[in-house]
């Protein structure tokens, strides 16, 4: 199942309204939250055991949940355009993952373990700020 919310039926903080919409969500697939001028999302987020793509590019994220380590039919993800500086280490956990759009937030750095991310196949970064890469990215090779 997909799921699209609106933009802007919310208030920017989101996370509350967010956590309703998604309630009784629990087998959703696919979730788009682009263009919502989100500035956060509920650590409940982990707990969409079935999601395969989320996209919540186009907010004000400064931060993503440790939960999206939990993740783990997650295979898309899209969180370009947004405020955020580093991802979470748990994203490393997310093993299913084969693309990953995060340009035009000027991460600083990636998780340690990004290497262990080996089913990785498209990982755009443009706009970014990174002075080094993890050296556990040699494992993808």
């Amino acid at each position: 199942m997909r799921l699209y919310l609106r933009p802007r039926v919310w208030d920017a903080a989101g996370v509350v309204p967010l956590c309703s919409a998604l309630e009784g969500n629990a087998h959703v697939t696919e979730l788009v939250l682009s263009n919502n001028l989100l500035a956060n999302l509920p650590g409940t987020l982990g707990e969409l055991q079935t999601l395969r793509l989320l996209d919540v590019s186009c907010n004000k994220l400064a931060t993503i949940p440790e939960s999206v380590g939990g993740l783990t039919a997650l295979t898309h993800l899209s969180l370009a355009s947004n405020r955020v500086r580093k991802l979470p280490d748990s994203l490393c956990d997310a093993a299913e993952l084969r693309r990953i759009e995060a340009y035009d937030n000027g991460l600083t750095e990636l998780p340690e373990d990004f290497g262990d991310l080996i089913k990785l196949n498209r990982l755009t970064l443009e706009g970014s700020n990174l002075v080094e890469l993890p050296q556990s990215m040699g494992r993808m090779m």
